[in-house]
């Protein structure tokens, strides 16, 4: 996963979401049992998040190609389920047609947090995969209090990272240099970290399989700097880790772990000493 920078609220924004929400709101009123949300308001937004995000998806790093991605709701909008900690019930992914079987929610709430359906701070781009097989209406908290009721995520702990805000992702991810390459684990025990790839299915085998070629690349152009001093395997390195890159997130980590270095210091050097 990679941070970015929020895209700006568009100025017309609000007052329209405030037209959504009291529609919203009155169903509430009426105690209707099934809220009803108007999916057409932020698909015409979509573009703004995808652009915001290189195109790629916020949890697993793809590129969108081939398919058009969601706007993700990153506290789930109309209930909230829950995942065990046993993996036989993460489900197993029937390629190739990324259909996810055996995966078992259990309920918590049936009232997600309705009040953020419509808001800018609780959006972000992913693709259909992790949003509709995996993520669905889950969302891992460290303290969960009950009833779910406006103004409650400001008491709570989240445990999935999110893009558009501070928490870094090197400091939750890692790589087994003595397993599979590009099987994800949790940096130090990371308990972010073993959440946010329960939640979002990351060690699927299609994203397995796509990270380990570029991770051994990361690692390969590493011992060669390492080994020769040559400052040139620097820039096959920061290419890996551009933001628009497939994965920059996770090449990111593999190069703060392994070299104890900021890639920011790595951008800033290399600013100053483009290639000839």
């Amino acid at each position: 996963m990679l941070l970015y920078n929020r895209p700006t609220k568009p100025t017309d924004f609000d007052a329209k979401a405030q037209i959504q929400l009291a529609r919203i709101e009155t169903q509430i009123a009426a105690s209707q049992q099934t809220l009803i949300f108007n999916e057409s308001f932020w698909k015409k937004y979509k573009h703004i998040f995808a652009a915001a995000q290189y195109n790629k998806c916020a949890y697993c790093e793809r590129k969108t190609t081939g398919h058009y991605g969601d706007v993700e709701h990153y506290r789930s909008k109309a209930a909230i389920t829950t995942l065990s900690d046993d993996p036989k019930d993460w489900g197993i992914v029937i390629e190739p047609l990324n259909n996810v079987k055996g995966r078992k929610f259990e309920p918590y709430s049936n009232i997600g947090y309705w009040w953020l359906a419509y808001n800018w701070n609780n959006w972000l781009f992913a693709c259909t995969i992790c949003n509709s097989a995996y993520k669905l209406s889950l969302f891992p908290l460290q303290n969960r209090i009950l009833p779910i009721t406006k103004g409650v995520e400001l008491q709570e702990t989240p445990l999935l990272l999110n893009p558009f805000e501070s928490i870094n992702p090197v400091e939750h991810f890692t790589i087994d240099k003595q397993q599979i390459l590009g099987f994800l684990k949790p940096y130090n025990n990371s308990v972010i970290g073993y959440e946010t790839i329960k939640t979002c299915g990351l060690n699927r085998p299609s994203l397995i399989d796509a990270r380990d070629e570029k991770i051994e690349s990361m690692l390969y152009y590493l011992k060669q700097f390492n080994d020769k001093n040559d400052i040139s395997y620097l820039y096959d390195i920061e290419k890996l880790g551009r933001k628009e890159r497939e994965f920059a997130g996770i090449m990111r980590c593999i190069y703060e772990q392994e070299t104890a270095s900021l890639w920011s210091d790595l951008e800033s050097w290399l600013a100053r000493n483009p290639p000839q």
